[in-house]
């Protein structure tokens, strides 16, 4: 789908997928203090061009890894980051985003076009 149109090959998706997963719980989940039904990850995944397989294979692994921690609600799965994924994200957001908390000197704006 979108990432085959751009040229994404299955080799450099099951990294995607996984860097996708813990992108969108670290910046958009845990943010909110909230978690995420892995049926809408896969939801998610799939408009991506992601097979439910490779999802339910990353979310697996991250949750080894301790990034992310599940929770069973009948059949249904919740995930959230664990402590040690959030703590990961804290200092990577730091590291990315740190610099922006610089009080300004003056009103003068500088943009920067890539």
């Amino acid at each position: 789908m979108i990432l085959e149109r751009l040229g994404v090959h299955d080799a450099e998706r099951a990294v995607s997928a996984r860097s996708l997963l813990v992108t969108l719980l670290g910046d958009s989940i845990a943010p909110l203090g909230g978690s995420i039904w892995l049926s809408d990850l896969i939801s998610l995944g799939e408009s991506l061009g992601f097979s439910q397989r490779l999802v339910r294979t990353s979310v697996f692994r991250l949750t080894n890894e301790h990034w992310v921690i599940g929770e069973r609600t009948g059949r249904r799965s919740r995930y959230s980051l664990a402590t040690e994924g959030a703590a990961e994200i804290s200092a990577v957001n730091d590291r990315i985003y740190g610099l922006m908390h610089v009080e300004q000197e003056s009103d003068e704006w500088l943009l920067v076009f890539t």
